[in-house]
């Protein structure tokens, strides 16, 4: 059964919405695709958001706030990031060299440990939106 998009007039699978909570169907009122559209038209016409954004992020209490869930973090997961230091460090070292994501990106790729207690053996390259984009699936899976 498909959903109705009011932005485009066309009708879609249900999994071109994204979710929402509060909706009575569970998700988006317009489609994915119409959803980035007007979100990217928001930021080209509304620069000075972005701007409010990046000076909030670099606020004191923000700052520590975000420094203190990196060390949450690594206090949860220790083998993720001894396995991701051991990569960078690596990396740094000369003893690696970067390589490139699937899609094709050279550049922002980063190494992921495939298994963190031989980070070394098996690395998975990654540009910063596909890790994004499969972070992203795996968390609504």
């Amino acid at each position: 059964m498909g959903k109705f998009c009011p932005a485009c007039g066309e009708t879609k699978a249900r999994t071109s919405f994204y979710k929402h909570p509060h909706k009575s169907d569970g998700l988006q009122g317009i489609c994915k695709e119409c959803h980035k559209t007007a979100m990217k038209r928001n930021r080209r016409e509304n620069p000075d958001v972005q701007e409010r954004d990046r000076a909030r992020a670099k606020q004191p209490h923000r700052r520590a706030m975000a420094k203190a869930l990196v060390a949450r973090w690594r206090e949860v997961n220790p083998d993720l990031y001894l396995a991701q230091n051991a990569i960078n460090n690596a990396i740094r070292d000369g003893k690696l060299k970067r390589g490139v994501c699937a899609c094709g990106a050279k550049e922002n790729v980063f190494g992921i440990a495939v298994d963190p207690k031989q980070p070394l053996r098996k690395i998975k390259w990654e540009c910063a939106r596909c890790y994004h984009r499969s972070r992203f699936e795996r968390e609504v899976a």
